[in-house]
């Protein structure tokens, strides 16, 4: 709920039944710790006795400064996997015990933030069906996968695993310092099944950090997805690494199922890529290998998604300018997505980065908030074209571009001759290859806005209206 707006939560917790409630748990991402916050302040006024915990990636990662900071209104918070340590709190709860002793919950101790020991975590055969909690369901947006060809699928999501088997040097999951698992394929589809039967869906979603981590794992998956439901896609997130590992068998996961990867490149030059510590066989990752794994999948019939940090305090322009060459480098250009074009380092509490950029400057962090990293670049032409594009971003691409390039597909698909159909798709692209014209133009003058610049978005803008209208 910590992602909810404060008038959405405060009219779900209004409607809500709170008789008998046992105990309430709020999970916590790192970019919405204050909603979190504010929320538990609205739930402490529906019920003022109910014993309040916090759980999730934030208190795992910051759980000294979240507890010191946030209680009241929380109680405790629980660090690492939560089954364990929510279950004992339960019990103390009903038996009226104290849960200073519980492995896993941090609590307040006079004024002091302490933790008893690390969470206990279970076997993964032992993971519960994540399907089974629907308490907000019908304030959840359905999930849609859209095919290439236009059509859409109800998807569900899931994960299969937890942590990660790498370590680069800006993630949150891999700064927990939990151990990779991963539970069967047996027990996925046992979920997945009942999910079925309770709700039909065409597409699966593997959240999992790192889903393709070995051949074993993609084969064994593969086949008893494609064996369980045989009309159904999936897609999944995936590192380069492993897809390159993986070259010989995508086709054959594209034929039982696969669907798309979201592929975790984050850069478009080997320094950024040392920088970040990407790492594929024991070795500093390359572009060239980026460039590899976007073909092979492309080549599979795999639409791929895009993971890639644009911008970084410690990027020079020359690196700026390839991270945006590499997208016509790699054929990844005609990919829509606007966000990676503008997408900033992100500072997570635990992470490498974020200690590197504190010790360089000698200063700590606010962990409520994720910090603005404006002030520790070290190029002023970098940051200004960041600066730059964003406000361009904002004020023509984000909802209009989005917006109409929605209606020329549209309109593409029910055209009554070639060459209606031919202009839209002409115009659509166009408007898909614009993020990235700004983003070349700004970098070639360092971040200064001319009026051809303007002009050519306005004039792009206006001729994909002026067909739809024509039309």
């Amino acid at each position: 709920m910590s992602r909810y707006s404060p008038n959405s939560a405060a009219h779900y917790l209004d409607h809500f039944d709170w008789a008998d409630v046992l105990l309430v748990g709020i999970s916590v991402m790192s970019m919405d710790v204050l909603s979190a916050c504010d929320i538990a302040c609205q739930v402490r006024i529906h019920c003022p006795n109910t014993p309040l915990i916090a759980g999730g990636p934030h208190p795992t990662l910051a759980w000294r400064e979240f507890i010191g900071s946030h209680s009241p209104p929380f109680d405790a918070c629980v660090v690492g996997e939560g089954e364990s340590a929510t279950l004992e709190i339960i019990e103390s709860i009903i038996k009226g015990k104290n849960w200073n002793s519980i492995p896993g919950v941090a609590t307040l101790q006079s004024g002091i933030p302490r933790l008893h020991s690390h969470a206990v975590l279970i076997d993964p055969s032992e993971w519960g069906n994540p399907f089974n909690a629907h308490l907000v369901e019908k304030h959840i947006e359905e999930m849609v996968f859209s095919e290439p060809g236009g059509r859409k699928r109800r998807g569900v999501c899931l994960v299969t695993s937890r942590s990660c088997p790498l370590e680069c040097s800006f993630c949150a999951i891999a700064a927990t310092g939990e151990p990779y698992r991963s539970t069967s394929p047996e027990l996925v589809v046992e979920w997945l099944s009942w999910e079925m039967k309770r709700k039909p869906f065409e597409h699966i979603y593997f959240l999992d950090a790192d889903f393709l981590t070995s051949k074993a794992r993609a084969r064994s998956f593969g086949s008893a997805i494609n064996q369980a439901f045989p009309a159904v896609t999936w897609s999944v997130q995936a590192t380069v690494g492993h897809i390159l590992g993986l070259k010989m068998e995508l086709a054959q996961l594209h034929q039982q199922g696969l669907r798309a990867v979201e592929l975790g490149l984050e850069a478009g030059n080997d320094k950024q890529l040392k920088f970040f510590n990407k790492r594929h066989f024991g070795k500093y990752a390359t572009v060239e290998q980026n460039i590899e794994a976007v073909h092979i999948l492309m080549n599979s019939g795999i639409v791929v998604g895009v993971d890639y940090i644009m911008f970084y305090p410690d990027q020079t322009l020359e690196e700026l300018v390839s991270n945006i060459v590499f997208f016509v480098r790699s054929g990844l250009i005609d990919v829509f997505d606007l966000e990676h074009y503008q997408n900033d380092l992100i500072l997570f509490p635990g992470t490498p980065l974020r200690e590197l950029y504190e010790h360089r400057h000698n200063l700590k962090f606010d962990t409520d908030n994720i910090p603005n990293s404006d002030s520790l670049y070290i190029c002023d032409d970098v940051l200004k074209i960041k600066t730059e594009y964003r406000t361009l971003f904002e004020r023509y691409v984000r909802n209009r571009l989005h917006l109409l390039r929605v209606h020329l597909l549209e309109a593409a698909g029910n055209a009554q001759t070639d060459r209606e159909r031919a202009i839209f798709r002409l115009h659509e692209i166009r408007l898909r290859h614009l993020p990235y014209i700004i983003l070349m133009e700004l970098t070639m003058a360092k971040g200064i806005i001319s009026d051809a610049l303007l002009k050519t978005i306005s004039e792009s803008l206006k001729m994909a209206e002026t067909a739809l209208d024509r039309y």
